[in-house]
């Protein structure tokens, strides 16, 4: 019998590459940010106010690394005090504050998920194609172009009454929902924009709050293209019978983050069109956004716009104070499908991955940068 012999191979070798995972959206909330994979995780990050989201405690106050809190996700939304998920077997839960379950009658601390589905038998959950939050209230839009709202509704950013305990059926032939922290702006399948909310700065371009849903008819509008919202601002873009876009904005100009030279002490109350970037823009700034801060994406999708304030560092240009016209952010950037804007931090996502810039340490456990870096993303175990 021949002797063992154990053959061995020496030199370098190259470790095994650390497996990634596959990320379907990362959605920005207030101060927070919610990571969906294709497998279905929510991955959480950011300022855990009321334990909205979903780590079994408030204790901690910031969550500084990913952290995953959920393996059923099919849908997430997060405002500044609650989280709500729609599961893969059509399940609705939250964390936070309970105003969102009881419509505005009781507040307390939800620290672990909270099953609530009942609250929501009026919509076929199975249907819902988009869902997001305004302060403690959700709407859900479904694929036959409904709009559902459940919760506190405490600026009447859905409509009627502010207790919606359960969920009630808002709008219909609803194309887009847009939201910020205090209205909500959805476009229509029949043409227009219709808004409900908070105005008194001009958000929804007019002084006055509107607690039902109003119609905006953009001058020689062809079709819809996109909007952006904060609590004090907003800008639709849309498409003219040209074939052009045009982009209106109105609101509050105190951070220059109309990208319009009127100074910082003046507000815009009806939609105001500017002019000097028409048929420049395709998509603008998304999610829950930082109203200081207003991104645009150019019609190439190579290109990010900023207008608003950078004592953040959330615009990613280095040296820059601010701009008060909309400026090219200093990076290439590679068919931009994405863009969001948080307090402190903002993310961009292009055909080559996520990226972030701003002051990100304290709340995020990220290194501070103020130019767009690769974002650390969750590895796969």
């Amino acid at each position: 019998m021949l002797p063992f012999a154990r053959i061995m191979e020496y030199g370098n070798v190259a470790p095994e590459p650390t497996p990634t995972i596959k990320i379907r959206d990362i959605v920005a909330g207030s101060n927070a940010l919610l990571l969906i994979t294709e497998d279905n995780d929510l991955w959480v990050r950011g300022n855990n106010a009321y334990g909205k989201l979903g780590i079994g405690t408030d204790t901690i106050v910031n969550i500084t690394e990913w952290t995953k809190v959920r393996s059923d996700v099919k849908l997430a939304c997060v405002s500044n005090l609650v989280c709500v998920v729609l599961t893969v077997d059509n399940k609705i839960f939250y964390c936070g504050d309970e105003w969102f379950e009881s419509g505005g009658s009781v507040s307390s601390k939800v620290v672990q998920w909270k099953d609530v589905t009942s609250q929501f038998s009026a919509v076929n959950l199975g249907t819902v194609r988009e869902m997001k939050m305004t302060y403690y209230c959700v709407g859900l839009v479904t694929t036959d172009n409904r709009l559902f709202a459940k919760g506190y509704d405490n600026n009447h950013s859905f409509g009627g009454a502010s207790s919606k305990v359960n969920a009630v059926l808002v709008a219909s032939n609803v194309s887009k929902l847009y939201t910020s922290l205090s209205s909500t702006i959805y476009s229509s399948t029949t043409g227009g924009y219709y808004r409900s909310g908070t105005s008194t700065t001009g958000a929804l371009g007019t002084s006055v709050n509107l607690t039902s849903y109003n119609l905006y008819s953009a001058p020689i509008f062809a079709s819809e293209c996109a909007v952006g919202m904060s609590t004090i601002n907003s800008g639709i873009l849309y498409y003219d019978t040209a074939g052009i876009t045009r982009y209106v904005i109105a609101g509050q100009n105190s951070s220059y983050q109309l990208g319009v030279a009127i100074g910082n002490t003046s507000n815009l109350y009806s939609y105001t069109e500017l002019t000097s970037v028409r048929d420049k823009f395709r998509d603008l700034w998304s999610d829950l956004n930082n109203s200081a801060l207003s991104f645009a994406i150019s019609k190439d999708g190579n290109t990010l716009y900023y207008a608003g304030t950078n004592n953040t560092l959330s615009a990613g240009d280095p040296g820059v104070a601010y701009s008060s016209t909309f400026k090219e952010v200093p990076f290439s950037f590679n068919n931009i499908t994405k863009a969001a804007s948080l307090g402190y931090l903002s993310i961009v996502r292009d055909s080559t991955g996520w990226y972030y810039s701003g002051d990100a340490t304290t709340l995020y456990g990220l290194p501070s940068s103020d130019t767009f870096i690769p974002l650390p993303l969750p590895s796969a175990v």
